[in-house]
C-alpha cells in the first residue's frame, strides 16, 4: 500500500535589513565634479537620451549618489514602473539643495515626499504624471534610514509601503493572520485594520507580528489621541494578538483606554450622581446599546445639575418644577453642551455648539426615567420624565409620545409649544 508524501514547506527566513549603510560614502556635501554632473551634464543628458535610465547612466561623476539609490530600488518588492523617475527626483533635489540626501533633515524629506498627494504634486516641476513616484520615494528614504517616521508623512498607503519594503508575500501573510481571526469573530474584512498593522510594522522596522509589543501599540495610539476610531482598531488588534498568543497582557491597553474614557464621562458630575449612574449601569438588564444611550443621557442631566443646582445630587431630590426646568434646558441645548470633554477631530469640532437636529426634547428625560424603571434606585423616587407625564395618560392614550408636555394645570411647560 502506497502512502502519499507531502513536501514540508521550509519556514520563511527572518527578515533582515537589506541595506548596509557602512558600504557607502555618506559625505553630506557635493564635490565639484558631482555638482557639475547634476547641474549641467544631467540636464544635457535628459535632452538627448531615450530614457531616464540611459540619461543617468551617461552622466559620469555621480556614481556615489546613484549606487545607494539603485540598491534600495533593487531591494524593493515593486513593479519597477516608477523607479527611474523616483531616482531622478532625488538627484534633482540634490542639485537644488547643493547637498547629498544623506545629510537632509526631516523637514527637507517632508518637502520632497509631501504630506499629501496634492502637496507632493505641487513640490515637483514638472508635475509627476501618475503619482506612484511618491511611494517609491518613501520606500527609498525608509530603506536608506533617511526618513523612517512614516506616520509624520500624513496620507500614505501604509500597506503599500510595507509591501515594498518588507515584501508583498511576507506582509500579506501577516495581515491574513490578523484578519482571519477578526473575521472569525464576526468582523468584516477591514482595510483600516490592515493599515494599522502595516503602520506598526513600519514604526517597528520589522514585519513580524511576534515583534509587536504593548509598549509599541500604546506609543502609536498616543500619536493620534483625537481619533477614537483608530483607538478602537488598536484595541481590536490587541485582542487579536492576544488570541494568537503574541500578547499576554493586552488588557493593559483596555485599562488605560477605559480609565481615560471613564474620567471624561464622569467629568462635571457630582460624586453621588456618578456613583449612582455606574451602579445602575452595572446592574441594568437593558441591552448594551440602550444602556449606553441611557447612561449618557443621565450623565448629561448630572452635568446640568452640577452647574445649575449643585445642591441636588440624587434622583430622589428632583421635583416637578426642577424636571420642567430641565426639559426646557434640553430644548435649548446645542451640540457639545453638557457632554464629556474628550478630544474630537476637526471634522466633529465644526459641529460643536450647533443646534441638535430633530431630537425630541423629551427623549433625554425619557431615557432618564428608564434608569430607575429598569430595576435600580428607589421605586418611589421622583423621575424627571414621569414628573411631566400627563396624569390621565395610559398606555393606549392618543396623546402623541413626543407631543407637548402639559402640567396638571393644563399649561405648556417651559414654553415647549
Amino acid at each position: 500500500m502506497s502512502t502519499a508524501t507531502h513536501a514540508i514547506e521550509p519556514a520563511p527566513s527572518p527578515w533582515r535589513w537589506p541595506i548596509r549603510l557602512t558600504d557607502y560614502d555618506r559625505t553630506g556635501t557635493l564635490s565639484r565634479r558631482e555638482r557639475r554632473g547634476l547641474v549641467v551634464d544631467l540636464k544635457h543628458a535628459m535632452s538627448c537620451a531615450y530614457s531616464v535610465r540611459a540619461a543617468i547612466n551617461n552622466v559620469h561623476g555621480i556614481e556615489r549618489l546613484c549606487k545607494p539609490l539603485e540598491d534600495a530600488l533593487a531591494a524593493m518588492d515593486s513593479g519597477r514602473r516608477y523607479d527611474e523617475s523616483a531616482e531622478l527626483m532625488i538627484l534633482k533635489s540634490c542639485a537644488r539643495t547643493g547637498t547629498v540626501f544623506w545629510s537632509w533633515d526631516a523637514s527637507v524629506w517632508r518637502r520632497l515626499l509631501g504630506t499629501t498627494q496634492q502637496v507632493f504634486f505641487a513640490a515637483h516641476v514638472p508635475t509627476p504624471k501618475a503619482g506612484g513616484e511618491r511611494h517609491v520615494l518613501i520606500a527609498i528614504a525608509y530603506l536608506l534610514r533617511c526618513c523612517t517616521d512614516i506616520p509624520a508623512l500624513g496620507e500614505v498607503q501604509r500597506v503599500g509601503i510595507a509591501e515594498k519594503v518588507f515584501g508583498r508575500e511576507r506582509v500579506g501573510t501577516a495581515l491574513k493572520r490578523v484578519t482571519d481571526v477578526a473575521m472569525g469573530w464576526g468582523y468584516r474584512h477591514s482595510s483600516a485594520l490592515e493599515c494599522v498593522v502595516a503602520e506598526l510594522f513600519l514604526i517597528n522596522q520589522h514585519p513580524e507580528l511576534e515583534a509587536l509589543s504593548m509598549e509599541l501599540i500604546e506609543s502609536a495610539k498616543r500619536r493620534r489621541p483625537d481619533c477614537p476610531y483608530r483607538s478602537a482598531l488598536y484595541c481590536q488588534l490587541c485582542r487579536v494578538l492576544e488570541n494568537l498568543g503574541i500578547l499576554a497582557h493586552s488588557t493593559r491597553t483596555h485599562t488605560v483606554v477605559d480609565r481615560a474614557l471613564r474620567e471624561a464621562r464622569l467629568a462635571g458630575t457630582s460624586p453621588e450622581w456618578a456613583s449612582m449612574v455606574e451602579r445602575w449601569e452595572a446592574t441594568s438588564s437593558l441591552t448594551a446599546q440602550t444602556r449606553t444611550h441611557t447612561r449618557d443621557a443621565i450623565l448629561k442631566a448630572g452635568r446640568w445639575l452640577q452647574k445649575t443646582h449643585p445642591q441636588i445630587t440624587t434622583p430622589q431630590e428632583w421635583t416637578r418644577e426642577l424636571a420642567a426646568e430641565y426639559v426646557g434646558a434640553v430644548s435649548r441645548m446645542k451640540v457639545g453642551d453638557y457632554v464629556g470633554r474628550i478630544p474630537v477631530s476637526p471634522v466633529l469640532s465644526a459641529s460643536l455648539y450647533q443646534p441638535v437636529p430633530g431630537t425630541p426634547t423629551s427623549m433625554p428625560c425619557e431615557r432618564s426615567s428608564r434608569m430607575l424603571r429598569s430595576g435600580t434606585g428607589s421605586p418611589d423616587a421622583l423621575i424627571p420624565f414621569d414628573l411631566l407625564r400627563h396624569p390621565g395618560r395610559s398606555k393606549h392614550s392618543s396623546v402623541p409620545r413626543h407631543g407637548p408636555l402639559r402640567t396638571t394645570f393644563g399649561q405648556s411647560s417651559c414654553g415647549l409649544d
